[in-house]
């Protein structure tokens, strides 16, 4: 009887061990090299360069004529790199998106000095919480986040902004 207890609690505690590991966010560290924008970088995984675009973040683009539009989406892209180039950061999947979106860009999350980056980058005003699909993990602190943003005027919510 003690072998039969004995073996089922070591399945038990396989079991658990399994699963703990399987719902652990799949992390890599990279070396941040280049911004192409405020919500795309390219860094460095293992000797390979990969394009990065941040998830549950969509910054102006930088192709946009209208004038304040194009000088927010420099300043995306000035705050980005200036935040990011040279770092080591670390990359986080999140199970309920794809690995990479129709552009071959991995899709992550961007961790530096103990922060979510993606959250920063909304959080200062330089870009939207923008969902693409589905849900996503840090989706509720990204909305929060945007409407800090918003009452505080920061960047794109203020109105002296790029004027």
């Amino acid at each position: 009887m003690k072998l039969i207890l004995t073996l089922l609690i070591c399945t038990l505690v396989s079991i658990g061990y399994a699963l703990a590991q399987s719902s652990k966010p799949k992390t890599e560290s990279a070396k941040v090299t280049s911004v192409a924008d405020g919500d795309t970088i390219t860094v460095l995984i293992n000797g390979k360069y990969e394009k990065v675009r941040l998830i549950g973040v969509n910054s102006p683009e930088l192709k946009d004529e209208r004038p304040r539009v194009k000088c927010m989406a420099w300043g995306a892209k000035a705050f980005a790199a200036d935040s990011l180039t040279g770092l080591n950061v670390t990359l986080e999947a999140d199970p309920t998106q794809a690995d990479r979106d129709r552009y071959g860009r991995l899709l992550r999350y961007v961790f530096w000095n103990d922060g979510n980056f993606n959250e920063y980058i909304i959080k200062k005003g330089f870009a939207y919480e923008y969902t693409y699909g589905k849900p996503y993990k840090y989706q509720k602190d990204f909305k929060a986040a945007q409407k800090y943003a918003e009452e505080s005027k920061w960047g794109l919510w203020d109105p002296m902004e790029c004027k």
